[in-house]
């Protein structure tokens, strides 16, 4: 399976682990989504990834600037490349808040 962790929230670093055995993740879609009080405000996709199995690789998402009157909320998505809108399979999920990490 795919994880993700978060390495560092200020630059918005995070290292997806491929835990498959065969799979390389250039078959899955990577995407995230950064809100603030439940509106998308930085939708994003990342390009090919090349990452063997049993290997991990890091990524950088964008990040705002964090407003402690403001509510954020980072979700991280791998799907299944080429599956449609009725059918996606959502194999890994992150999500983190921000304000939290960062002291607010």
């Amino acid at each position: 399976y795919i994880n993700f962790e978060l390495v560092d929230a200020d630059k918005g670093i995070v290292r997806i682990n491929n835990e498959y055995l065969y799979n390389n993740l250039s078959e899955y879609a990577i995407s995230y989504e950064v809100l603030c009080n439940g509106e998308v405000i930085i939708p994003g996709e990342i390009g090919a990834l090349e990452c063997r199995a049993g290997e991990s690789v890091e990524i950088e998402i964008m990040t705002p600037e964090v407003e402690a009157s403001n509510e954020y909320l980072v979700n991280i998505y791998a799907r299944q490349k080429g599956a449609d809108d009725r059918m996606i399979a959502e194999l890994a999920y992150l999500a983190f808040l921000p304000q939290q990490i960062q002291g607010i």
